[in-house]
């Protein structure tokens, strides 16, 4: 028999838990991003010239960033599929995602080693007041936003497949209107997420597995918001 949970205790328990994944990933992350020789372990480097004319050295994924990358994809898989479904118990559930962000802090890695620490900082305060807002209003508001989870899902697929694209041709422009739409696309579905969690702890009686699933959930709309909006907030490294 699972553990029921009143809406307060499970998204109190929710955020808890994704708050100590975003802890875990950001530990991570920095840990390797601040030392050019855990870098150059991680991952692989290359001389480019900078607009200043100044040679500079850049990091690329690696065998190590891949492996970290395909393991991520396939915890969200195993964590949201079972999770969902109440087929996993909390600690299990736990385990997995607490593996999944540090395998996170791996891949964001040389994200944060472009940017400077106190962009990195602000970039964080902007995207957890843009996260706090979004959720707040999709946990109060009277307009039923499940509907709309068919439109979420086709234009999670349409950016994915322009991001692949646009990775081929390199273009600038196509990258900030990439995130630009992301960012919209992101802090909407912070909204419609936490609505979702409000019918789902409604509709049953164990919430043991809904929290991990929970907290997974919205920390992927925390860190996607984040990420895309290091993209026009963030301050590059000279």
């Amino acid at each position: 028999m699972g553990a029921y949970l009143s809406q307060q205790e499970f998204f109190e328990k929710t955020f808890l838990l994704m708050g100590l994944g975003l802890l875990i990933t950001a530990a991570i992350a920095y840990y390797i991003a601040l030392d050019t020789a855990n870098m150059a372990a991680l991952f692989n480097t290359f001389e480019t010239i900078n607009d200043e004319g100044e040679t500079v050295t850049e990091f690329s994924a690696s065998g190590w960033w891949w492996l970290a990358a395909i393991g991520q994809l396939g915890m969200v898989l195993v964590i949201s599929g079972r999770s969902s479904m109440a087929n996993m118990s909390a600690g299990t559930g736990t385990v997995l995602f607490v593996i999944f962000a540090a395998l996170n802090g791996i891949t964001i890695a040389p994200v944060l080693y472009a940017y400077t620490a106190a962009s990195v900082a602000k970039v964080f305060l902007i995207t957890s007041i843009t996260f706090g807002g979004c959720a707040l209003w999709g946990m109060t508001t009277k307009r039923d936003l499940t509907g709309m989870g068919t439109f979420f899902l086709y234009a999670l697929i349409g950016l994915l497949v322009t991001m692949i694209v646009n990775a081929f041709f390199g273009s600038p422009t196509m990258d900030y209107v990439i995130s630009f739409a992301a960012i919209l696309l992101f802090a909407a579905l912070t909204a419609f997420d936490m609505q979702k969690l409000c019918q789902m702890h409604g509709e049953r009686m164990d919430h043991s597995g809904l929290v991990v699933y929970g907290a997974l959930t919205l920390y992927l709309d925390f860190i996607n918001l984040f990420l895309h909006l290091l993209r026009f907030f963030g301050v590059k490294k000279d």
